[in-house]
């Protein structure tokens, strides 16, 4: 069976590397090659730390200046370069295992797009100046000299940040300028998934390139607001906005990336999407991508995932009424003290690479675990979650390519996240994720867990806190000699076997053990989770049948987890259609808010993730004395997560702003609004802005990553009654 798993793993780039062999002497043998692989999909990525950079150096002197556009503008040589504290000087024990990847900003966004191949966001030059040491050189050897500076720091090299469309012979001149500068990841951040023209000049002529795509499903799963919903799916799930697009990528693409997440939930929402998609592709071969996950290390590696790791040691250097602030990185795991998670990954990548979406099998368990916690204005860029309390939930155990394992709560009665898969190399991951609620913050239930193991001979990961971890075997263990073990990031295993418990077939690892061996070799103050390898050695060594195997199973319609829970129904806005009323002979809607605010939204055919699209409408106020009527572009069908343009028709002005908290407000800008309003907005989804035009006033007005697409679009109004008309899109 393993063969078979071996023969559906896509391109060359992504065969599992080598395990250490039983032959070798069993004098303290080191269970990692010591040579990271010859490709790697894993990456580290500047964002957060361009985030972070932000009036950094003491106190924030203006939250609200804390924006999309100003991350961008934290991107330069120095920041990267600069031997006291640049970005290219993070990650010293993991660099020659993970790829190097600048995210947004670092392209000129000027330029004469007529004559110059690419577009403001998609060009592959280096603003000049940004990056004045490459000025003047041409665009590969630009990239070239760029990689070769992150490569003699001991990068694996350079990944760069792309969002948008450009023409197939771009994308070819494109493919051609990586080869020559050795660049072998690109992150296509939106655009580019309807013929797939990057993946086709790569093809053509740099096959080793490594392709990401992404539709981007907000940075929480559905039923935020519900305690005790049966499931919280994502918008991959099937039947849910994101699955039809997510699985052409899956057939048509190297990665596709599960995106984003709040920090303090970062667990259940990352690992529900990673089950709504592998129901969807179970066992079938015709996906070949692999998904790419938030900055969850343990979770890329026991579930057989990439990971985009954004996480950074900047702590303490910027500040918000004297305590850090950072909304990317917020939460009592404390990433910034735990770099050592990544660079283990990193190990681990020397052992065995990400498993393919549509190789083996995946199971999950009945049990579904719900995690909670109240956001402040330190927990997250989002905020209109600000003061709420938001629930996630993902199952409790998952497998690929394996049985599940068994897990017995702790003397509490709770259970960890558990996951591990077998590759097709033979070898197993286990890990286990912690919980998160409001009292207890972040914390690991020390379960007991029981995993069967396919062969004996293999290299077996461990990651995450237990009570103890058994591994069940196909035979009995007689002929063991050594059970060796070690941190993943040292480079001499030692003999544990007199410390463990060998009965039959079956071997059980005290928790504390492995919180011994798994951080042996750590940072000094680093505080990450442990991660260990463990491999038998001696004769005889049980192997199992192809019965070990599950069967596969794919679920291509919407299904929940049956738990037994009192239901109930996610409040939502309401419909647009539930609102028609004539506008003039025209169809329209009349929104009424008696109190508060009223949203009414409806889907639209296609989201919007990437480009331009104008959207054209009518409206005039109804109500007296409050008069106001706005354009909602929204990522959820709630309008949670939305950008409103309109104007506050009764004071005189027109405005744009985001739908963060219960008092809407934003920059405006004065404008006669007396009758009848003619309102066109123009949506860039590259730029991340709207351009609002009404009665000939222009107002324009960039949003947050809280918007990262529009795939809902409708009307709202503020104690007020405003006619609409029906609001016309061209994209």
């Amino acid at each position: 069976m393993i063969t078979k798993l071996m023969k559906f793993s896509p391109m060359g780039l992504l065969m599992v590397t080598g395990v250490l062999s039983t032959a070798q002497a069993a004098e303290t043998p080191n269970l990692v090659p010591d040579k990271p692989a010859k490709h790697s999909p894993h990456y580290w990525c500047t964002w957060y730390v361009q985030n972070y950079w932000q009036q950094r150096g003491g106190e924030i002197t203006d939250f609200n200046k804390l924006t999309n556009l100003g991350a961008q503008q934290e991107m330069n040589h120095h920041h990267i370069f600069n031997e006291k504290d640049g970005w290219a000087h993070y990650m010293k024990r993991g660099r020659e295992d993970l790829t190097f990847l600048i995210d947004h900003g670092w392209q000129p966004v000027e330029g004469n797009w007529d004559k110059l191949p690419g577009s403001p966001y998609f060009n592959f030059r280096a603003d000049p100046k940004d990056f004045p040491p490459y000025a003047g050189l041409e665009p590969q050897e630009q990239m070239k000299t760029f990689n070769k500076e992150l490569q003699d720091l001991g990068w694996r090299g350079l990944g760069i940040w792309v969002r948008g469309q450009v023409s197939l012979a771009d994308m070819e001149t494109f493919t051609k300028w990586s080869k020559h500068a050795g660049v072998t990841y690109w992150k296509i951040d939106g655009g580019d998934t309807g013929q797939y023209l990057a993946m086709q000049a790569k093809n053509k002529h740099y096959p080793e390139l490594i392709m990401e795509h992404a539709h981007a499903p907000g940075h929480f799963n559905a039923n935020t607001d519900v305690p005790d919903a049966e499931e919280y799916p994502s918008t991959f799930a099937a039947g849910e906005s994101n699955a039809e697009r997510t699985l052409r990528n899956l057939k048509n693409t190297d990665v596709i990336r599960v995106y984003d997440v709040a920090p303090h939930l970062i667990t259940p929402t990352t690992v529900q999407r990673i089950n709504d998609i592998l129901l969807q592709t179970n066992g079938d071969s015709a996906y070949t991508a692999i998904i790419n996950t938030q900055d969850l290390p343990y979770v890329s590696m026991a579930m057989g995932t990439s990971i985009a790791s954004k996480r950074h040691p900047n702590y303490m250097e910027r500040t918000w009424k004297g305590r850090d602030l950072h909304h990317q990185l917020e939460d009592d795991r404390m990433m910034q003290f735990s770099m050592n998670e990544v660079e283990r990954l990193g190990r681990w990548s020397r052992i065995a690479m990400p498993i393919p979406v549509g190789v083996g099998s995946y199971l999950r368990s009945e049990n579904y675990l719900v995690d909670h916690y109240t956001h402040d204005a330190y927990s997250t860029w989002n905020r209109s979650t600000y003061g709420k309390k938001l629930y996630q939930g993902a199952p409790a155990v998952m497998a690929r390519n394996m049985p599940l394992p068994h897990v017995t709560p702790d003397q509490e009665g709770n259970v960890p996240y558990v996951m591990a898969s077998t590759y097709p190399n033979g070898a197993t991951a286990i890990a286990t994720e912690p919980r998160v609620t409001d009292k207890r913050k972040v914390w690991f239930p020390r379960a007991g867990v029981t995993v069967k193991i396919h062969d004996a001979s293999k290299v077996i990961g461990i990651a995450g806190h237990y009570g103890s971890l058994t591994l069940e075997f196909a035979g009995p263990l007689d002929g063991v000699t050594h059970v060796w073990a070690q941190d993943l990031l040292d480079v001499k295993a030692e003999d544990i076997k007199d410390k463990l418990t060998i009965a039959g077939n079956k071997l059980t690892i005290p928790g504390a053990l492995i919180d011994r061996i798994g951080t042996a070799a750590k940072d000094e103050k680093d505080v990450s989770a442990p991660g260990m390898v463990i491999r038998l050695e001696g004769t005889d060594l049980p192997v199992a049948g192809d019965e070990y195997f599950p069967k596969a199973k794919r679920i291509t319609e919407p299904t929940r987890i049956g738990r037994i829970t009192e239901s109930k129904k996610v409040v939502q806005s309401a419909s647009l259609n539930e609102y028609k009323d004539p506008y003039g002979d025209q169809v329209g809607y009349r929104i009424k808010a008696v109190n508060g605010q009223q949203i009414a939204l409806k889907a639209l055919d296609k989201p919007i993730t990437t480009g331009k699209a104008i959207i054209t409408w009518k409206m005039k106020a109804v109500s007296n004395p409050t008069k106001n009527g706005f354009l909602v572009l929204s990522n959820d069908a709630k309008g949670g997560a939305s950008v409103l343009a309109g104007s506050w028709i009764g004071s005189n002005n027109i405005t744009i702003f985001e739908n963060t908290s219960d008092t809407w407000s934003g920059s405006d800008k004065d404008c006669e609004t007396k009758g009848e309003l003619d309102c066109k907005a123009i949506l860039d989804m590259d730029e991340r802005s709207v351009t609002l035009t009404i009665n000939g006033v222009t107002h324009k007005e960039k949003f947050s990553e809280t918007v990262p697409n529009v795939g809902y679009i409708g009307f709202a109004t503020q104690r007020a009654e405003t006619l609409f008309s029906e609001p016309k899109v061209k994209r």
